[in-house]
């Protein structure tokens, strides 16, 4: 069980690492583990299939960690307008027990970026699986993401300074989709921004939110 139990946390772990990676801006992810069902009686298959409901419940498109693992994961959360799709996950594991089988529930939220925990999300699908009670999670609310030249976001088209066929348009996500056709990230923390664009590379972003300097000297359109 104990080898098990690792598997499923580094299953989790990894799709934390792809939350944080991801993150416009400085985030820690809050880990739950623990909660664990023993089915008297029961197969495998039955098990998969309220996992994957649960899952569906709260998170999006849950899958198999791989085929014959009876492990599933899904990520999320549903709804909200400016939150990444991938800022909270969860795995529903089930293991042959007896004549029946046990399932652990594992959850990780991106905080401060969702309006619940790890702990919520992982007990909310622990009932729904089990059909006890559950708690309604908050919706996240909408992201105001600022517009024109400002400090708080690089959301906009920025034109390099010494190439004018590049052109990087930034979302409010911390997505960038660059004219030469690659796709990559951004960060602002304060004035400093980390752009990951064939690499990461540190600018600085002026105080009119209008230009960065560093590896890429870029003017935003504004």
């Amino acid at each position: 069980m104990a080898l098990v139990k690792r598997r499923a946390i580094f299953a989790i772990l990894f799709m934390a690492g792809i939350i944080a990676s991801g993150a416009a801006a400085p985030a820690a992810v809050d880990l739950s583990t623990g909660i664990r069902y023993v089915i008297p009686t029961g197969t495998l298959d039955e098990c998969g299939t309220k996992a994957q409901a649960a899952l569906n419940k709260y998170l999006q498109n849950p899958t198999e960690s791989a085929a014959g693992s009876h492990e599933y994961l899904a990520t999320g959360p549903i709804g909200g307008t400016g939150q990444s799709a991938n800022a909270a996950a969860g795995t529903i594991h089930c293991f042959a027990s007896g004549k029946g089988y046990a399932v652990t529930f594992t959850c990780a939220v991106e905080t401060p970026n969702n309006p619940y925990d790890a702990n919520s999300l992982c007990l909310d699908l622990a009932h729904n699986f089990s059909g006890k009670d559950q708690k309604p999670l908050p919706t996240p609310t909408p992201v105001v993401v600022p517009t024109g030249c400002n400090t708080q976001s690089l959301a906009g088209t920025w034109q390099s300074d010494s190439d004018s066929s590049l052109t990087m348009k930034m979302d409010g996500n911390g997505g960038l989709e660059a004219s030469d056709g690659v796709s990559g990230n951004w960060a602002l923390s304060g004035l400093t921004a980390t752009l990951t664009y064939y690499g990461n590379h540190t600018e600085k972003l002026s105080s009119d939110g209008k230009h960065l300097s560093g590896q890429y000297n870029l003017t935003r359109k504004c």
